[in-house]
């Protein structure tokens, strides 16, 4: 039987394919239909499918109503003995189907039965001994590692899909994507917000037992060793305590030798969510014969530095924690590996989603297309209001516009999949439609934007459709030629405090590789470590701070391969300081640097010493780096074969070189002691290791093999240079040619705008051209 949907590589690559054929997987998004207002329900579903000629959405169903009307699935009640109805599902998929008569479904499959804000928690009532349990008690909802609960879930997933079935909508569902959590995102707020932690509970304490027996391969010795605890055994091994949680032996760093019982915790929770959602989808492929697609929301490995001081929940000092070690997404380099796991959902970061920004996928994204997955972006936009300027809220239609052209532009130069969530009500607003459009609850921000702007944002949303199929003909193999590495193990290691992940994660992603000039890639480093990855000219290391025996071995072999140039590696402040223990022997073995370590806590910034190496030659006298957020330990260079650039200036203003470069047979090194480092400096490193720059101007780029996007506030003329020649050069939203058989062009960019070309062989836009612009 043919799949209703799959994951195969087109053009370079993963790509779905609906009903055998390469599908843009663009798709606007829907909440449940309001019984109340169907007519004005569909009169939406039917205007989007008419005016952007897109009939895939994206649809809430599952065990509990995300916060808007009643249940979709109404729990047990008199005069029904079953824990869920299922005949709700037949009114949730009919009414867009009688509106749209194309229509497909990525359903969002929510398995929770008792979330924390429901209003009724019979499931905690009928199993009070498999909740969950924090730090202050909390016991309303379901343990992730319930037993009860994971069995009841895959029965719940094999009854709707035949329930599906028998209402013949079954090839209509291409995609389940399986959420739980409190957002549905495989997170808790009652177990990873501010200062809360856990999980306490006897199934939790039951699951985490077992995983020490198979990671010490039921040898009590060996936990006694890594524990440093003679007395602890296995049946009386304890989730770790509010305070051994918190705590880091080296301020920003656990200690190997006496706080490996959190990091087992760690370890244990990313391994219980991996298991879940891996037999979930294994679940959804089963119940659909492999026909449909199965993938989650997970890995926000460059989102969960956010906390609630960011999202204005409350406040997390004097702690400000980040939530990413407690939320078990660090499972996600495993999930990666799972065959019946076909696409992995963020929402697009909420940082920088602003004019002139840029709203970075949550996820390491290359890591999901080098095991042939494919990445969807939930833009869940506020588009403009007249004063809320929240989550990147803008002033005026045209910001929007430019906005959102961006977020798609990035999307269609890498085959990224995408979802709207305001476009019900950019629809309902364009067509005067009256009623309840049904769209997602933040959404409604639209509502004050005047009818005529609305109508131009829909006709943005069906562009970008258009430009979306048209780049499914175009080469979209990868091209970027910084790599850059994220590692599970060594978050593992370090503390919850935001000091360190903020400035070095975070912004990496938000502020300094968008603004280089060329395209990059975040990537798993065991991926990289086990030769998974094809050739890169620049390897940034943001956080490789963990590096045992084995890895360390495997990171010698992969930088000293033979290729046509040296790689050059970046490390940003403590490249392997900890093995089993932390010591800046550790450092020079892996990063080819002596250095030496202070720990006074202090926020270091750098600045330039030498402006005639090739990476600090032209950057301005006054340029400054760092971060204002306290580090320790910190680290200095102090080796006389290196070549120093900068100081690192740190506690009692003390003044040592930081920022250096080394050069070995086959590869070339450089340590920078702070993180933060600005796209100028980046780019300064990215030059050095000979990686093309298609810019240098300081705006959002984007680029594939044959597209190219950019995104800018000033505007003003440009000059972009290409890799390789292009037989044509074509503006893909006004369809008009600027160039021919070139390798560079030059145009003048508008204030504020997105523009996007094709830059590729001429033959393959004769039909794109030959349409009316």
């Amino acid at each position: 039987m043919q799949p209703f949907a799959e994951v195969k590589i087109h053009q370079g690559t993963p790509t779905v394919f609906i009903d055998g054929q390469p599908s843009p997987y663009h798709l606007a998004w829907l909440q449940t239909p309001d019984r109340q207002n169907l007519d004005s329900f569909k009169r939406v579903v039917a205007a989007t499918a008419r005016r952007t000629g897109v009939h895939l959405y994206a649809f809430e169903n599952g065990t509990v109503s995300m916060g808007r009307g009643p249940a979709w699935i109404p729990g047990p009640r008199e005069g029904h003995a079953d824990d869920y109805d299922l005949d709700a599902i037949a009114g949730d998929f009919l009414p867009i189907l009688d509106a749209d008569p194309e229509a497909r479904f990525h359903v969002r499959l929510y398995m929770e039965f008792s979330p924390e804000w429901a209003t009724d928690h019979w499931w905690p009532r009928r199993h009070p001994e498999e909740c969950v349990i924090n730090n202050v008690g909390w016991q309303k909802e379901q343990s992730f590692a319930s037993l009860v609960w994971r069995a009841q879930v895959k029965d719940f997933i094999r009854r709707f899909v035949a329930h599906v079935e028998r209402l013949g909508l079954l090839d209509r569902i291409v995609a389940y994507q399986v959420n739980a959590g409190s957002t549905c995102e495989w997170f808790k707020y009652c177990l990873q917000v501010g200062d809360l932690c856990g999980d306490y509970s006897p199934p939790m304490q039951r699951y985490f037992r077992e995983f020490l027996r198979q990671r010490y391969g039921r040898d009590e010795a060996a936990l006694r060793q890594a524990w440093a605890d003679p007395n602890v055994t296995f049946e009386t091994a304890e989730v770790p305590s509010h305070a051994l949680q918190f705590a880091a032996g080296h301020y920003l760093l656990r200690d190997p030798a006496t706080e490996q019982r959190a990091i087992d915790y760690l370890r244990a929770t990313s391994a219980l969510h991996a298991e879940l959602i891996e037999e979930f989808c294994a679940e959804v492929k089963a119940a659909t014969q492999r026909r449909a697609l199965a993938g989650v929301f997970c890995g926000y490995w460059i989102g969960f530095q956010l906390n609630s001081d960011y999202f204005r929940d409350g406040t997390d000092l004097p702690g400000a924690h980040t939530r990413l070690q407690r939320t078990g997404h660090l499972g996600f380099h495993r999930m990666l590996q799972c065959p019946d796991l076909d696409f992995f959902v963020s929402p697009l970061d909420y940082g920088f989603r602003g004019i002139g920004g840029h709203a970075a996928a949550m996820i390491p994204n290359g890591a999901v297309h080098a095991h042939g997955k494919i990445y969807i972006q939930e833009n869940d936009e506020r588009c403009w209001h007249p004063t809320l300027r929240d989550y990147g809220a803008v002033r005026s239609g045209a910001e929007y516009r430019a906005v959102y052209r961006r977020t798609l532009a990035d999307a269609i130069t890498s085959g990224m999949g995408t979802w709207s969530t305001a476009m019900p009500w950019l629809v309902h607003k364009a067509e005067h439609l009256s009623g309840d459009p049904g769209g997602m609850m933040h959404s409604d921000t639209v509502k004050e934007l005047p009818a005529a702007e609305c109508s131009r944002c829909v006709d943005e949303y069906a562009a970008c459709h258009r430009v979306d199929c048209f780049a499914l003909g175009v080469d979209r193999t990868p091209v970027a030629e910084i790599c850059v590495l994220l590692d599970d193990e060594s978050f593992y290691h370090q503390t919850y405090l935001k000091n360190l992940e903020l400035p070095s994660v975070y912004q990496m992603g938000l502020r300094t590789l968008p603004h280089l000039g060329a395209p990059a890639e975040f990537h798993v480093l065991n991926d990289f470590l086990a030769g998974r990855l094809r050739p890169f000219k620049l390897y940034v290391f943001v956080n490789a701070l963990q590096l045992d025996d084995a890895r360390r071995a495997q990171l010698k072999r992969q930088l000293g391969r033979k290729g046509p140039h040296r790689r050059v590696a970046l490390w940003l402040y403590a490249g392997g300081v900890l093995n089993r223990d932390l010591s800046v022997d550790h450092m020079a073995d892996a990063t080819g640097f002596r250095c030496a370590m202070t720990l006074t806590p202090w926020g270091p910034f750098m600045n330039i010493t030498d402006f005639t190496h090739p990476i600090t030659r032209g950057l301005p006298e006054d340029l400054t780096w760092g971060t204002d957020l306290n580090v320790s330990p910190t680290f200095t260079v102090r080796d006389p074969g290196a070549r120093a650039l900068g100081n690192v200036i740190h506690a009692q203003g003390r003044c040592a070189e930081g920022f250096a470069v080394k050069e070995f047979a086959r590869w070339r090194s450089v340590f920078c002691a702070t993180p933060n480092i600005p796209p100028a400096v980046l780019r300064g490193v990215a030059r050095y290791a000979g990686v093309h720059l298609y810019s240098e101007a300081g705006d959002v780029l984007y680029a594939g093999r044959e597209l190219l996007a950019v995104h800018t506030v000033s505007g003003g003329a440009r000059t972009f240079r290409l890799p390789r020649k292009a037989g044509v050069v074509v503006d893909l939203f006004t369809r008009k040619v600027v160039a021919r058989n070139t390798r560079s062009f030059t145009v003048k960019l508008p204030t504020v705008s997105t523009t996007m070309w094709y830059t590729g062989p001429a033959g393959k836009v004769k039909g794109l051209l030959a349409k009316p612009g």
